[in-house]
């Protein structure tokens, strides 16, 4: 049996959709021993990519936690109402069975191609994926507020792997 995260990974893969994985799924992937329940990424909005998101997100049987129609993703406008009035950081997808879902950032703390270019490329069942850097990480955790008990444990555990690998 596939893991949940590879396979919406390699659907997002196959896809061609334009994403970086973040959040606990990249920490998990730098070697944190850790358990999440969501895939978090950061995607490009331009509209070709958005419309192949929706096309992997039906394929996957994905749909919005909140009721707002997926479509309404390709709308900027719609984007930064959810953001501006409703404090949303990030959209929900979630399967029926509540096993998968994939919150896509809304906003972060850096742009999509400042992360890209930051990213790290890893191999995950045969497709080359763009991972948050360590850095970006870390720096995205520190803005969390208030701090979550995880966050920090996670922030000391990516700095010893970050400075581990600058030793090396």
């Amino acid at each position: 049996m596939k893991n949940i995260f590879v396979e919406l990974i390699d659907a997002l893969a196959s896809n061609n959709v334009d994403f970086v994985v973040c959040g606990g799924v990249a920490c998990y992937l730098y070697g944190l021993d850790r358990v999440t329940l969501d895939l978090d990424i950061s995607v490009s909005f331009e509209k070709d990519n958005l419309q192949k998101l929706i096309i992997t997100a039906k394929q996957v049987g994905l749909m919005p936690r909140n009721p707002e129609p997926i479509e309404n993703l390709l709308i900027e406008e719609k984007r930064n109402q959810w953001k501006n009035e409703k404090g949303a950081m990030v959209y929900t997808l979630v399967s029926n069975d509540g096993f998968k879902q994939i919150d896509i950032f809304l906003s972060y703390h850096k742009t999509h191609e400042k992360l890209k270019e930051n990213a790290k490329k890893m191999m995950i069942s045969g497709n080359e994926i763009m991972i948050s850097s360590i850095d970006d990480l870390i720096e995205a955790k520190m803005r969390i507020n208030p701090p979550r008990d995880r966050d920090e444990t996670d922030i000391i555990e990516l700095r010893k792997i970050r400075d581990g690998r600058k030793k090396e």
